[in-house]
């Protein structure tokens, strides 16, 4: 899988989700032409980008070979200063990685409010939306391999 198959992997999961959290699928944005404007006008790129109302919530995709540094932490809250500034609602924002990521990063991520996870295959994948809901990805062998999501309650039973 490829950086722009693991940002469309990561798209599709949370906008699954986010649909059967009731946010509305054109709210819901990813890829390279997803723009999101800030205060200074500059339209900063974002993988995948999900409008609930006034809230907002961005999620950077780094499938790489080598660790999520502090520079990157802080290239993600750069945008955030520029984003939150012309948005009215809450703004959060993810990185998700697919190799480690170093203590800097981490505590950097921790102290802004930024989540960071390590994902490195589609099973592994669990994404929580609004801190209500749950989804997890899980491979399933039937007349071939492929992903199927599906909706975990908070507590962990199933929809």
């Amino acid at each position: 899988m490829d950086s722009a198959e693991y940002e469309q992997l990561v798209g599709k999961i949370v906008r699954g989700l986010a649909e059967r959290a009731g946010v509305a699928p054109e709210s819901i944005q990813g890829g390279r032409t997803n723009r999101v404007e800030g205060v200074s006008g500059y339209r900063h790129q974002i993988d995948v980008s999900i409008r609930d109302g006034e809230d907002l919530h961005l999620i950077e995709c780094k499938r790489w070979a080598y660790a999520v540094e502090a520079r990157d932490v802080l290239t993600l809250l750069g945008r955030i200063v520029d984003i939150r500034q012309k948005t009215e609602g809450k703004l959060s924002a993810s990185i998700i990685t697919t190799a480690k990521y170093q203590s800097g990063a981490k505590q950097l991520a921790d102290h802004f409010g930024i989540s960071l996870d390590v994902v490195k295959t589609a099973g592994e994948f669990v994404v929580r939306y609004r801190d209500r809901v749950g989804a997890g990805l899980q491979d399933v062998f039937v007349f071939g391999d492929f992903p199927e999501s599906r909706v975990i309650k908070a507590d962990g039973s199933p929809d």
